[in-house]
């Protein structure tokens, strides 16, 4: 099986300074504390763990390998894209990775974007071998910013999830045929699945704070 690996810690410093996240301030819960026990987690019910959707001839997959998890422990997520069709291999186009691992953390309505450098990429998928991508953490935010978003979001990025619930609304985005668009045999593809997981406080964290 053959794997993406996209370094996207180190391309979300890269990105701090130059890119954003669209305006959150209507979708904020103001009296929210970065690292605070959410009460809220009890009113939503984990629903997808696995999402598996076929186009074509192509099938993508996103998995997260836990319904739970604590902030002590690494959040373990990612996606597939299968080649089913009649050839022995098929060559498709697309950013730096086809995979996208955009979320939204729901008790704060709080949106991760998942940047990606646009330049034009090509992967060989042989039938019958999905390539996997593994998730890490990623997103961008406006340093000029104090708010909760921001403080949010440094968090997420330099340390971890936080707690919360999750709902990632994966994609596979890429296209087959001629890479200049010009000969009239592109084919676009957007195949996109979602999935769920709740992150409650670790141990540690708990401990941490009674200590304070």
């Amino acid at each position: 099986m053959k794997r993406f690996t996209f370094v996207s810690f180190m391309m979300a410093v890269l990105l701090l300074a130059g890119c954003g996240t669209t305006d959150n301030t209507g979708s904020k819960s103001d009296d929210y504390e970065v690292g605070k026990s959410h009460s809220k987690l009890d009113e939503y019910q984990v629903e997808n763990t696995e999402s598996e959707v076929q186009e074509g001839d192509f099938i993508y997959r996103l998995v997260t390998e836990k319904s739970e998890y604590t902030t002590d422990e690494p959040v373990n997520i990612y996606a597939e894209l299968e080649y089913v069709g009649d050839q022995e291999e098929v060559m498709i186009y697309h950013a730096m990775s086809p995979f996208y691992f955009p979320m939204t953390e729901k008790t704060r309505n709080y949106e991760i974007d998942y940047p990606t450098p646009e330049p034009l990429g090509g992967t060989t998928l042989k039938k019958g071998e999905p390539v996997r991508q593994d998730y890490t953490r990623t997103g961008s935010y406006s340093p000029d910013k104090q708010d909760d978003y921001t403080e949010f979001m440094k968090s997420f990025i330099e340390d971890g999830f936080l707690e919360g619930y999750y709902v990632l609304n994966g994609s596979a985005e890429f296209y087959t045929g001629d890479p200049e668009g010009n000969q009239g045999d592109r084919m676009d593809y957007n195949l996109e699945g979602q999935i769920d997981f709740k992150i409650f406080e670790g141990p540690d964290m708990a401990s941490d704070g009674a200590s304070q």
